[in-house]
């Protein structure tokens, strides 16, 4: 094998193992690392900050940089609904989870291996992390527009500070309005690989072969600086061509390095997401596509995907749907469910005046949905409204930067069978 192609190789490993850390920087971007940012509504196409949100809970997100300063972190016990404060690793993995399946609330000290923890604080529960970048998506159950009030009391009682905060860095700011994976590779190469570098600093890769393989790019470990501008051409052309290689291979819909269900029509990731070990292509492919970062553990939350009907023909945007579950088919969830309808491509809410590209479990306890007589349940979606009876079941489809639509069930803490493969999914049907 030709040098040339050895170094392609190794870019085009480098960017895999690269690009969960660059993403989740310019997620990061979009955040202050001394206060959290809460979501006072629902997420609207003009709003969201990522692809694919929820309509179920009110998010609050941030970052800390743990190798500026430790931080207090107190969380209200919340018993009335479910709550989850998980925080996320550079690299994409859940490294902890705070809340209503864990069971745990109270006064907590985030602290970066090797650092030391302040007398003060001894009485703290201490969660320590091996990388200084952690980021946290707190989700706080939302029943409906009526219920925002009841949610911002739990938000306003959570208290996230550094222990130091003049030591804190002001961190960089990416475009607003831009989705930061969409960012992350519109990057050059030069912009990429340097702030790989810098950001290896305080986030150890998570393998030796990372820098092994930078290192034949003129990365220096010890200083942890890289020179793009002293690139010979052979190794700038390789970077290009390999980073070209990696991106073709992780734009595929392979799922083979999870564990999965599909039943034809709807699929589902029961293992390897949120927690991917060794799997560094399966961890790239989902941090490196529109909503992969903040990914919960299927042990949390199973999602349920579909973008063909159950004759198998895609779902446009231009075509009217239901979705039915029979009665007693309903999702097993421990704490509830949702079905969301988005943008196939690009992960949009539908732009309707309503703004509503999502129904749950809530809406059927509080009345708002109608059920059939025999006790089964229809959710409808497409741009036409289905008859009056209905119209509280409908999600109006209008997403005008895509010709197709997918489905999304969130089932929350769900059941054994669920997390077995074993819950029977509801069909949907052209109307």
């Amino acid at each position: 094998m030709s040098n040339e192609k050895e170094l392609v190789q190794k870019a085009e490993q480098l960017y895999i193992y690269s690009l969960p850390l660059i993403v989740s920087e310019m997620v990061h971007r979009d955040y202050s690392d001394t206060d959290i940012t809460h979501d006072r509504d629902y997420p609207t196409k003009e709003t969201a900050k990522f692809g694919r949100p929820n309509r179920d809970t009110l998010y609050s997100a941030g970052f800390v940089q743990l190798a500026d300063s430790s931080y207090e972190l107190i969380i209200p016990k919340v018993e009335d609904r479910y709550f989850l404060f998980p925080f996320f690793s550079p690299y994409g993995d859940v490294i902890d989870s705070l809340g209503t399946k864990s069971e745990r609330f109270g006064k907590f000290l985030l602290v970066q291996e090797g650092k030391e923890i302040p007398e003060e604080y001894r009485d703290y529960e201490i969660l320590k992390f091996r990388e200084s970048l952690i980021g946290y998506l707190m989700r706080v159950e939302t029943k409906g527009e009526a219920d925002y009030s009841n949610v911002h009391k739990i938000q306003d009682q959570v208290v996230l500070r550094p222990v130091y905060k003049d030591k804190v860095r002001q961190n960089d700011r990416k475009p607003e309005h831009i989705d930061p994976v969409v960012y992350a590779k519109s990057l050059s190469d030069e912009e990429y690989f340097t702030l790989f570098a810098k950001l290896l600093v305080d986030n150890p890769a998570l393998t030796e072969d990372t820098y092994k393989d930078f290192e034949s790019f003129g990365y220096d470990r010890n200083n942890g600086t890289f020179e793009y501008s002293a690139l010979d051409p052979i190794r700038a052309d390789a970077l290009s061509q390999g980073r070209k290689n990696a991106e073709a291979k992780l734009t595929t819909n392979d799922l083979s390095n999870f564990k999965i269900s599909y039943d034809g029509t709807w699929v589902a990731v029961l293992g390897g997401m949120g927690s991917y070990g060794q799997d560094h292509i399966g961890r790239a492919r989902v941090m490196g596509s529109p909503g992969g970062w903040g990914a919960n553990v299927p042990s949390e939350c199973i999602y349920f995907d579909a973008q063909a009907s159950t004759d198998k023909k895609p779902l446009f945007t231009d075509k009217n749907y239901k979705v039915h579950f029979e009665q007693g088919g309903l999702p097993h969830a421990g704490a509830f469910w949702s079905l969301a309808v988005y943008g196939a491509d690009t992960g949009d809410v539908t732009a309707a005046e309503n703004g509503i590209y999502s129904l749950n479990s809530n809406d059927l306890s509080l009345g708002k949905l109608e059920t059939n007589p025999d006790g089964s349940l229809d959710i409808y979606f497409g741009p036409d409204a289905p008859e009056d009876e209905f119209i509280d079941n409908w999600i109006e489809s209008k997403y005008p930067n895509d010709s197709r639509v997918s489905l999304n069930i969130r089932v929350y803490i769900p059941d054994e069978d669920t997390q077995k493969g074993l819950w029977v999914t509801p069909n949907i049907y052209e109307i």
